[in-house]
């Protein structure tokens, strides 16, 4: 990978930076608005999760540019136009569900927004469990991902009709598919733990998409009963962690590959000098004749 240059990674920075400021001068001046304690937690939850899910999509957006030559620009490209969808898509929510006060907003538009996520994610973190040698026989694995997809929209099926009286409308189906995209996503995120990969970026997506899963549960319950007036409390804390976890997940993958593999190097080099001193130092008690060229010096 090609080092970044200082400059450019300092305006970048200084753009993520200013843009959270930003985001976050824009609640406190919501929260100062809303009238009651109710309200405003509630726009505080829904604010949070547009914070950190645009601050992730922008750390994933700025790692791509910098890496432009690496092999997992891709996965960096994709995460940020998922999180950008889905920060979108938030963002609709929480005008909807604090300044027109709409408990349950109908989200025709912000649904494209949200589904850009598995979009985009799912081939990602296929991308990244391949190139951690997670996927070994693609047929086996493509096969095994679909079995996965089928299985989770029948879970979500199954659950949703035992739980309330499921309607049969079209943004009853829709609202199926997010914790049915969701389940799926957490089972990709974790394809490297099969293969003994890990790592704290594994763990961290896979708990990342677990809390998603959950809360999308929760919703798709909520919006499939009839005379819902809300969601219950609780049911965002899956959201927050989610967005929470991307960030995360952005900040690890910007620390630039260059400066992990240099310190392994460094790691792997001295461990083969201090082998090579060892063998040359045992050599001549073993018999074993000096292998440095005789001197020319009579």
């Amino acid at each position: 990978m090609a080092a970044g240059n200082p400059s450019d990674d300092f305006r970048r920075a200084a753009l993520v930076i200013t843009s959270a400021l930003l985001l976050m001068s824009t609640l406190g001046v919501l929260v100062g608005l809303a009238p009651g304690a109710v309200a405003r937690n509630q726009l505080l939850v829904d604010s949070a999760q547009l914070l950190f899910a645009s601050i992730a999509a922008s750390i994933f957006a700025v790692t791509s540019w910098r890496n432009r030559t690496d092999t997992l620009h891709r996965v960096s490209v994709l995460m940020a136009i998922g999180l950008g969808g889905w920060a979108i898509g938030q963002c609709y929510w929480t005008v909807a569900h604090n300044a027109f006060e709409d408990p349950l907003p109908n989200l025709e538009l912000g649904n494209i927004a949200y589904y850009l996520l598995p979009v985009c994610a799912i081939p990602a973190l296929w991308m990244r469990a391949s190139h951690l040698g997670a996927i070994k026989n693609r047929p086996t694995a493509i096969s095994g991902l679909v079995m996965v997809g089928i299985a989770a929209f029948a879970t979500t099926l199954a659950f949703v009709t035992i739980s309330s009286s499921f309607s049969t409308g079209s943004q009853s189906w829709v609202s199926v598919m997010y914790p049915t995209t969701s389940m799926v996503l957490a089972a990709v995120a974790a394809m490297p733990i099969l293969t003994a990969q890990r790592d704290l970026m594994t763990l961290v997506l896979a708990v990342g998409f677990s809390g998603l899963t959950i809360s999308d549960f929760a919703f798709v319950i909520v919006t499939t009963s009839p005379g819902a007036a809300g969601l219950p409390a609780g049911t965002t804390l899956g959201y927050l962690l989610f967005t929470l976890a991307m960030c995360c997940a952005a900040v690890i993958t910007s620390v630039p590959r260059t400066v992990r593999s240099s310190v392994s190097n460094a790691k792997t080099d001295s461990r083969a000098r201090d082998m090579s001193q060892s063998l040359s130092t045992e050599a001549p008690a073993l018999g074993v004749p000096d292998p440095s060229p005789p001197s020319s010096v009579p």
